[in-house]
């Protein structure tokens, strides 16, 4: 499991209860601000994820426009969209 979560931390809140966010607000969210700061990593993997499905939409636009069609067809279609 811990090779799936390379860059984990633990903090222990022996104060809290189940709810440390409640219960330790500012202590729990100087925490998870300087965690979520120190990885730039994912937020280059998130604007790599958001501009290859804007990429893949556009393509997708452009070939149902230039077939003439402005809806996507069944790939089983005779090539004509029913209404």
């Amino acid at each position: 499991m811990e090779e799936n979560f390379q860059d984990a931390e633990i903090s222990l809140y022996p104060e809290s209860g189940h709810a440390p966010f409640y219960d330790e607000p500012d202590r729990f969210n100087r925490e998870l601000a300087t965690f979520i700061s120190d990885r730039p990593s994912s937020v280059r993997a998130y604007r790599s994820a958001k501009s290859k499905y804007k990429r893949e939409v556009h393509t997708n636009e452009r070939h149902m426009q230039s077939s003439g069609s402005l809806r996507p067809r069944h790939p089983s279609s005779s090539g004509t969209v029913s209404p």
